[in-house]
């Protein structure tokens, strides 16, 4: 299993890149990395540290009376590189801390990115926990749109990763905000990943996507010619004779 060190944000898209150059990481561990914290004064500098180290092992009670005495730092950057407690925890995967922490959180403080360029909900993307992303979407539902590093939206980070339970869920929710660009990009990644009833929806719902071009020239087609056959629950999936129509070029 490969370790990517998320607040680094450079390992993160080291994975999507071998991705997108044919080389799935099906199975990525979000590791939080021990870090120094901003260059603040001492007595703030510790609050920060336990908030991290909280958010980290997912001890919401320690948080919480952190932030009953200054009620300000759930919006806090607690890390040299710009995260909140939220982007630590979603990472670690806490589900209840994160919980708790977005009912406490402004709108604003909600998107704020890493330096990295990615958001919180991104991490929980990329973790492939959906109720991490029910929980953060159920307090604001723009987060699913965010982009983050590299200017990618969650869902296609979630698809190169291979999360097909959470690309399923920010599909539904995001289906008709997506430009046609973001969908012919996210339909070859869905069909690189092996995520066929997610691409077949698509397709169905979105015929002219069997015609159009990603940035790299490439179609739906050409993507199914570059995998070694097409797995017969792809055709399985979809109603007789339906994929030669939306797959023929001509």
């Amino acid at each position: 299993m490969a370790a990517v060190e998320i607040t680094d944000g450079i390992n993160i898209n080291a994975a999507i890149d071998s991705v997108q150059n044919g080389r799935p990481h099906h199975n990525i561990e979000l590791v939080v990395v021990p870090q120094q914290l901003p260059p603040t004064d001492g007595v703030e500098r510790r609050r920060h540290l336990q908030l991290y180290q909280a958010a980290l092992s997912g001890d919401w009670d320690t948080a919480e009376g952190i932030y009953e005495l200054f009620p300000g730092e759930v919006n806090a950057r607690i890390t040299k590189r710009g995260e909140t407690a939220l982007h630590i925890a979603a990472a670690a995967e806490h589900t209840h801390f994160v919980k708790q922490l977005v009912g406490k959180m402004s709108m604003e403080a909600l998107t704020y990115k890493n330096e990295a360029g990615n958001t919180a909900f991104c991490f929980a993307a990329i973790s492939g926990v959906e109720a991490l992303a029910k929980v953060m979407m159920d307090e604001k539902r723009g987060l699913a749109m965010t982009r983050g590093r590299g200017n990618l939206l969650p869902i296609y980070m979630a698809t190169l990763l291979g999360h097909r339970g959470m690309v399923s869920y920010l599909y539904d929710e995001t289906n008709e905000q997506l430009t046609d660009d973001d969908r012919i990009k996210l339909l070859v990644a869905l069909i690189n990943s092996d995520i066929y009833d997610v691409a077949w929806k698509m397709l169905r719902e979105h015929r002219g996507l069997a015609y159009a071009r990603d940035e790299h020239q490439l179609t739906a087609l050409h993507a199914f010619a570059q995998k070694s056959c097409m797995p017969s629950n792809v055709v399985d999936q979809g109603p007789p004779g339906f994929w030669n129509k939306c797959l023929d070029p001509c």
